[in-house]
């Protein structure tokens, strides 16, 4: 009877350090898959410093915006393109998220010729301003070189501070207590 006893402390013992061991695991993982985005489309991304500069664009509600605009403490911009399977699965999701997005949110669709912009900017309006403008429009000029879909930046004072492919990489730098800053 005392091996039996022996053999089961042993197997729990083993079975928590194996458990221990995959949590280990799984945390190594997600953190591998965050930064992963950001060191992949490092050079598609507008870089850390970046001044927003020559801003001038006129959001679906035809409010009039300028780079004075996006000069606050802090401010959330999105890029998003027509047709991009990620773009369409954020706009999708955006709901889930809209807790977190800052007071000050700007969303960006940018549409190919021949593109419909339209269902994208009515997912998206509830949220957050938002712009359409051409693939190569001018509004995208004024955050640096983006050429990787979607990007998301955080901006403080009107200066690019951080960048990513994914929304949550940057929404998870502003506070939580923006609940409810929904347009």
């Amino acid at each position: 009877m005392l091996t039996l006893t022996a053999a089961v402390v042993a197997l729990a013992v083993l079975t928590v350090f194996n458990l221990l061991i995959c949590f280990a695991v799984i945390r190594r993982l997600r953190a591998v898959e965050e930064s992963s985005g950001r060191e992949q489309y490092a050079d598609d991304l507008p870089r850390p410093g970046t001044a927003v500069t020559g801003f001038s664009a006129v959001t679906s509600d035809g409010i009039v915006l300028g780079t004075t605009d996006l000069a606050h403490d802090e401010d959330f911009v999105g890029v998003v393109s027509v047709g991009c399977p990620a773009c369409e699965a954020f706009a999708d999701g955006l709901s889930e998220r809209a807790d977190r997005l800052p007071e000050r949110a700007l969303l960006i669709v940018t549409a190919g010729e021949g593109d419909d912009p339209a269902s994208m900017v009515e997912r998206l309006r509830p949220y957050a301003s938002v712009v359409v403008t051409a693939d190569d429009g001018p509004e995208l000029a004024a955050f640096g070189e983006i050429t990787a879909f979607p990007t998301f930046m955080r901006l403080e004072r009107g200066v690019v501070v951080a960048s990513h492919v994914k929304a949550d990489a940057i929404l998870r730098t502003f506070p939580a207590s923006r609940a409810g800053a929904v347009r």
